[in-house]
């Protein structure tokens, strides 16, 4: 980001207040410090965060030991054109040469064109020094499909809870909890990386056992649907049924099929097949527009049934994931989605 977007968190001393400190620079707003989002300091909501002039100069009270040049780039935003033709263009250390937002950090949402110039886009609220349009994105059908293994205790999720990074020996009643917990950061930080590439995907999220059940269709994925949506969401729990929830997913797909789908489906346990692949490569045939699987299993163990699943879509199961590796491998989708996510030349 070559310095982009960086910032510092301090306490916040005025609670219920507005925390913003803003200077208009050639008459346009530049915030100098904001509240912090609980997704920005690892589930705390008491903290703002500040720009790094304003943390040397009003905080520490010391003169900036960076560079002028690497100080004016922490000014900037670091929202960057996610178009795959970007990927081609490489500077000379072999890194990939985005096209990043022309605004300051943190700046209003940009809803006109500010710039006659040529090669100059705004496209989600950000200003683009090149000719990729916003309409030249597909918005794409992303699909949540994974168990509850237990009833959760309402309101329980501390963002990044497994500090450590990894699924430890706990109790029987623990274990549960934790999985819950690294899979509710996983999908947050999913939807985060897509929020940065600017794309807004329609999502729908469904729980499952042997019992299926739809918690949301067709919504907009955005950094407030772990809170908002999954943390109130209970289904009853006890066996598992692909199949039940292959046929879930394709009623589902039935009235969403205009785009590409993207299935993520991830298991604790295993289940006969009875029918769920030949169900699975029906969808696949029914989606015109593109169906992508992302099967995930959340423990050592194996699943034949899984395994034959992505078999019969030419993928493959990924498994023996601890807490980041599961927060990995759900950004590492979300990055793979940006090649779909734009009409191709």
């Amino acid at each position: 980001k070559m310095g982009r977007g960086h910032f510092h968190l301090i306490k916040c001393n005025h609670p219920g207040e507005s925390c913003n400190i803003v200077h208009t620079q050639n008459n346009e707003p530049l915030y100098l410090r904001r509240h912090a989002n609980p997704e920005e300091c690892g589930g705390r909501n008491d903290l703002d965060k500040v720009t790094h002039e304003y943390y040397w100069e009003n905080c520490l009270k010391f003169e900036d030991p960076c560079q002028p040049l690497l100080q004016k780039q922490f000014e900037r935003c670091n929202h960057y054109c996610p178009h795959p033709d970007h990927e081609k263009t490489k500077d000379e250390c072999g890194e990939v040469k985005r096209s990043y937002c022309a605004e300051r950090l943190w700046h209003d949402p940009v809803t006109e064109q500010k710039s006659n110039a040529a090669n100059t886009t705004v496209m989600d609220g950000h200003v683009f020094t090149c000719s990729h349009r916003s309409s030249d994105y597909h918005v794409l059908r992303i699909f949540f499909f994974w168990p509850i293994p237990f009833t959760k205790k309402k309101g329980i999720y501390v963002h990044k809870y497994l500090s450590t990074g990894f699924l430890p020996l706990m109790s029987v009643g623990e274990w549960p909890e934790l999985i819950l917990n690294a899979t509710y950061d996983a999908i947050h930080s999913f939807i985060q990386q897509r929020w940065q590439t600017g794309c807004r995907d329609k999502g729908t999220i469904i729980f499952y056992e042997s019992t299926v059940k739809t918690i949301t269709e067709n919504i907009v994925l955005s950094l407030d649907t772990v809170r908002t949506i999954l943390l109130p969401a209970h289904v009853p729990w006890g066996g598992t049924s692909f199949v039940n929830a292959i046929r879930c997913v394709y009623d589902v797909v039935k009235r969403n099929a205009s785009k590409p789908i993207v299935l993520i489906f991830l298991t604790d346990g295993a289940d006969s097949d009875n029918g769920a692949s030949e169900l699975l490569a029906e969808i696949k045939a029914f989606c015109s527009n593109g169906f992508h699987f992302f099967p995930c299993i959340l423990s050592t163990g194996k699943s034949p049934t899984l395994n034959k699943m992505a078999s019969t879509l030419g993928v493959i199961v990924k498994s023996d994931l601890d807490a980041n590796g599961l927060e990995t491998h759900f950004v590492g989708i979300a990055k793979k989605l940006t090649n779909i996510s734009f009409t191709q030349d």
